[in-house]
């Protein structure tokens, strides 16, 4: 690593760091020189982030892969996923509730989440999609909060700061765990979700660019290849395969599926007077 890209990693994470731990939201201008130059860069300041926190007392429990659909993809230009981590304390059991922010929204949507059983290191690989079967401990359906705190809105934003920015990665809400994974046809699931008990979209895992094991198998060669690995314990989260939804004060979204069951996710707050009128 040359030294420019050396000084901007580190005056890259101590932004990022000092805005997160703020909750500042991006409303104005970025400064341009701290941008990522590659996506390996990029990945590099997620590293480094996550080196800070683990010395600060806090761990990973888990990634959340994001655009693995085509329209995502599209959206952002870009040809493949990218992944950021969850950190352990915000990785939450249904129902959920969360503080509301005063600078700005978070967004919600469904996803799939998968729970890792056994290690997955480098030595243990190649992944594919049947290499992963056995990794795989159990199954559930989840509510992934996305917060970039307006970074994509940036005029300056590329997804090389989308990647530093933790992918966007803020929270998660699990359901009830499935650990019989023969009674589950895991590439065509179907999500409804509701926001304050009116269905608002449905979505199916069938949107997914890939099998959700061959997506796991992604990421599972995407951290070995930053040596790191997926640990027993770990949930993945794959992306939500429809839209998610802005939260806003005192919102509910609650997301079914047959076969997984229900999770439900509050933002705390009281409505609106149009919210409380509609």
């Amino acid at each position: 690593m040359g030294m420019l890209e050396e000084i901007r990693v580190h005056r890259l994470v101590e932004r990022l760091l000092a805005d997160r731990a703020d909750g500042t939201a991006y409303d104005g201008a970025w400064d341009k020189s701290l941008t990522p130059q590659t996506m390996v860069e990029a990945y590099r300041v997620q590293d480094s982030i996550i080196r800070r926190m683990r010395s600060r007392g806090t761990e990973p429990g888990g990634w959340r892969i994001a655009l693995t659909t085509d329209a995502a993809q599209k959206q952002h230009d870009i040809v493949h996923p990218i992944v950021g981590p969850i950190w352990r304390q915000d990785v939450l059991s249904s129902p959920s509730t969360l503080p509301e922010s005063e600078r700005h929204s978070p967004e919600a949507g469904a996803e799939l989440a998968l729970r890792i059983g056994k290690p997955m290191g480098a030595d243990d690989g190649p992944w594919d999609r049947e290499s992963v079967a056995g990794c795989v401990g159990a199954v559930a359906l989840a509510i992934g909060i996305f917060d970039d705190r307006h970074v994509s809105g940036l005029a300056e934003y590329t997804i090389g700061l989308g990647i530093a920015d933790l992918a966007g990665s803020a929270a998660c809400v699990l359901g009830q765990e499935i650990d019989d994974l023969k009674v589950l046809d895991c590439d065509s699931l179907e999500f409804r979700t509701a926001l304050d008990e009116r269905e608002v979209g449905v979505a199916s895992t069938s949107a997914y660019l890939a099998h959700p094991y061959e997506i796991l198998s992604w990421v599972a060669t995407h951290l070995n290849v930053r040596r790191r690995q997926l640990e027993p314990g770990d949930v993945v989260l794959l992306g939500c395969p429809g839209e998610p939804f802005p939260l806003g004060s005192g919102d509910q979204i609650t997301v079914t599926n047959d076969a997984l069951g229900t999770v439900t996710l509050a933002l705390e707050g009281q409505p609106t007077a149009a919210q409380a009128s509609s």
